[in-house]
């Protein structure tokens, strides 16, 4: 089974082709690999197997009701009784298989749902894990900016140091004079 998407969420119409194997489309398959929770399935079952089951298993003992009456000594009133229970014999038949059918195809349409959103997800990581950096050109990325950013504050700190530099010669008192020596002079 192939399933073909359009994909026209993106700049260019793409179509993408997923091959489905026939084995992921048992229940018991598909639970085991993670396709399908345990709970899904029961709530299908649940919802349309049963239901399948109880309508064309009521078509077997109509049948035996029938031929009961077919045979059986009640004639005068058998005639329309036979035909109520045919009709709905037949109705219950018709809808247990359109029940039946309803559930295969319910659960075949969860299964593959599930199936293509993961191999969708597997390409996309793929395409990511694509434009990842591998570690070594990581480092060199990382290794050059942090050089940048080291040369910047060196040189930021240089600047800074030979401003706090000037500011101290400025401040600082002439060599020629003796420290201490004008305070000792005023004293006398």
């Amino acid at each position: 089974m192939t399933v073909s998407l359009d994909d026209q969420s993106k700049s260019g119409e793409e179509e993408i082709t997923i091959e489905i194997p026939d084995y992921i489309l048992d229940p018991e398959y598909a639970i085991g690999v993670g396709l399908i929770s345990r709970d899904e399935y029961t709530t299908l079952r649940d919802e349309y197997y049963t239901q399948a089951r109880t309508l064309t298993g009521v078509v077997i003992p109509l049948v035996g009701f029938m031929a009961a009456l077919r045979w059986g000594s009640i004639h005068h009133w058998s005639w329309p009784v036979f035909f109520g229970i045919f009709v709905f014999g037949v109705a219950a038949l018709v809808l247990g298989l359109d029940r039946l059918h309803k559930f295969y195809s319910e659960l075949q349409q969860l299964i593959i749902g599930h199936y293509v959103k993961n191999k969708l997800a597997e390409k996309d990581a793929a395409a990511t894990a694509a434009k990842v950096l591998t570690k070594k050109q990581l480092d060199d990325e990382l290794t050059k900016k942090f050089k940048e950013q080291d040369d910047e504050l060196k040189k930021k700190l240089d600047e800074q140091l030979a401003a706090i530099e000037k500011v101290i010669k400025a401040k600082e008192p002439d060599k020629g004079s003796k420290p201490g020596g004008g305070a000792a002079q005023s004293a006398t």
